[in-house]
């Protein structure tokens, strides 16, 4: 299945069932999935590699992934986003499914800052919490936004 870059091209071709994201990382790699009605994301694992997702995929009957794109502040492609485009890549390949590169647009650190401020969460807990959690926030944009794309 093809890598989309596009919300509209990626909203036509989902189905109904749950959506993987991914929170591509150098280290770790942060896993959540949406409910089978694709409104809400929930935090699931982190990885080491790519291959230690798909049992968790195929187990939930995933039928679409988003990967974050990380764009610098300028929208060009850093380090990072040409990591997370080869992971998608790779994943197309063990996948046959629909894959969105989204923008996320700091979401690591919007969910370390929340942490901190609003749960006075613990360095270690963060840790070992943050890549999923950052993974959720990711896939909560795509879903609002392929939501708001098939209500117009």
């Amino acid at each position: 299945m093809p890598i989309y870059n596009q919300l509209d091209e990626f909203a036509n071709h989902l189905t109904d069932g749950v959506v993987m994201g991914i929170d591509p990382g150098t280290k770790r790699i942060g896993v959540a999935f949406s409910d089978r009605a694709q409104n809400m994301a929930f935090s699931a694992l982190i990885a080491d590699n790519l291959e230690m997702i798909i049992p968790e995929f195929n187990a939930r009957d995933a039928v679409a992934v988003v990967v974050g794109l990380p764009r610098n502040t300028d929208g060009g492609l850093g380090p990072s986003a040409l990591r997370a485009q080869k992971q998608a890549q790779e994943l197309s390949v063990l996948l046959p499914c629909p894959i969105l590169l989204w923008e996320e647009w700091y979401s690591t650190v919007a969910m370390e800052k929340m942490l901190i401020k609003d749960v006075d969460m613990s360095r270690a807990k963060r840790k070992k919490n943050l890549d999923k959690l950052a993974a959720a926030f990711i896939l909560q944009g795509a879903l609002d936004a392929v939501r708001n794309y098939s209500e117009k």
